[in-house]
């Protein structure tokens, strides 16, 4: 069961003498007199013809009036409408009130919802649709000023970066229905969008924008001048060098290897300033296995393993980058003598001297030197005797000899001859 409450405030249609015809002239509220022709709120007797949309701000009652809503258009507001019974009513297009009381009489020949009941005490004839609280309280959107707009706007941001994009936003008054930008410097020269998205500038510089907002009562111009400010980004390209690894000049990455690059940093103006890279890394890190008898001088020179294991050895590169090698050697004790493949005589005491090593007693022992163009530089037959790197009082280059050595010793049947490579290094 329906109760029904009656709320006696109502806006009151002012009894007066001459009974007028009265039209509105655009949207907008009831009781705006701008909206109405002859800036006159319509009272009582007068007929009425609503061709626009209209608010109604405050309960309605119609005192002897004719009231006709044109097809296309909407007479709503969360307020009671009441029929007087010397009124008549006709609604040709939409009308949504809380609720209404028919004491009069009304023709719908389009909607009519409310929110609230209907009441009918007079006469009401339905050639359209009638739904009492089939309203959901939502009025339409005014769309036609009595006022030509003021053209007004906001950006979301008016200092960027080249390439950057913003947004702009149509806050005009006075309902315009039409909107004419023009981005000066743009990718997007023109648009109409009363919203304007991503519009987008590629190049440095200092830009307007010029937005005219229309409607049916005239337009209106306005001009941000030298509005948007373009920042310039910087490309530079760095060619570093670098032997195990290189940090980026924002210090968001670090790179093993060489190759191409990109890094990305705020310049002066604050805009990200893109820097290629084309790094170089004179990393030669390398990893090798080793087999060797007794012991095992390291590449470097700089040391001397005697049992299995992982070794590391570090030794400059070409470049003047550290070669860090990683040994596995294995030592084998596989027979008395063991000739050393390089040494480094540099008199820093490790290594400073070449002479085979032996465990077992020599018998017989001839131990020659050469340089790689077959020159003797050194020869003993003393097995005791080390060869410190001189030829004739001269420190002898860097570089490749080849050793002889002949020798025999207990238990061998017969002399044996080898021949080998020694790596001079200093």
């Amino acid at each position: 069961m329906r109760t029904v409450v009656f709320i006696f405030a109502f806006l009151f249609i002012a009894s007066h003498v001459v009974s007028n015809t009265i039209y509105t002239r655009c949207d907008g509220n009831w009781n705006d007199p701008t909206i109405w022709q002859g800036g006159i709120v319509p009272t009582t007797g007068d007929n009425i013809y609503i061709i626009n949309n209209v608010r109604i701000t405050a309960n309605l009652y119609l005192n002897s009036n004719y009231l006709n809503l044109s097809t296309g258009h909407e007479i709503c507001g969360p307020f009671a409408l009441t029929v007087s019974s010397a009124s008549n009513a006709v609604i040709n297009g939409v009308a949504k009130f809380s609720t209404v009381t028919i004491n009069g009489s009304m023709t719908v020949n389009g909607t009519l919802v409310t929110t609230g009941i209907i009441t009918v005490g007079g006469s009401l004839l339905v050639n359209g649709m009638v739904g009492d609280g089939a309203w959901n309280g939502v009025c339409s959107p005014l769309s036609n000023s009595c006022f030509p707009p003021i053209a007004g706007f906001t950006a979301s941001d008016t200092v960027i970066c080249m390439g950057d994009c913003i947004n702009f936003y149509d806050n005009s008054t006075n309902l315009p229905t039409n909107w004419v930008w023009q981005f000066n410097g743009s990718s997007t020269a023109v648009s109409n969008s009363q919203n304007p998205q991503n519009i987008c500038y590629p190049n440095a510089g200092n830009y307007n924008v010029q937005l005219i907002a229309s409607n049916a009562q005239g337009s209106d111009t306005i001009i941000g001048q030298q509005l948007i400010t373009v920042k310039s980004k910087s490309q530079s390209t760095l060619f570093p060098v670098f032997c195990q690894s290189y940090s980026s000049p924002s210090a968001d990455h670090v790179w093993t290897h060489s190759g191409i690059y990109f890094d990305t940093i705020p310049n002066t103006i604050g805009c990200d300033s893109i820097i290629t890279i084309n790094l170089t890394i004179l990393n030669s890190n390398s990893a090798i296995n080793e087999t060797a008898c007794i012991r095992y001088i390291a590449p470097s020179g700089n040391y001397i393993w005697t049992t299995s294991g992982i070794y590391l050895d570090t030794i400059p590169n070409t470049m003047g980058c550290d070669s860090i090698i990683t040994i596995d050697l294995t030592v084998l004790n596989c027979e008395c003598l063991f000739i050393p493949n390089a040494f480094s005589p540099n008199e820093d005491g490790i290594n400073d001297y070449f002479i085979p090593i032996s465990n077992c007693l020599y018998l017989e022992y001839d131990l020659r030197i050469f340089s790689r163009w077959g020159e003797e530089i050194f020869n003993t037959q003393d097995a005791n005797k080390s060869w410190n790197g001189m030829y004739k009082n001269n420190k002898l280059p860097i570089g490749t000899y080849v050793y002889r050595i002949k020798y025999k010793m207990k238990d061998m049947e017969t002399s044996e001859i080898k021949y080998g490579f020694i790596s001079l290094i200093r």
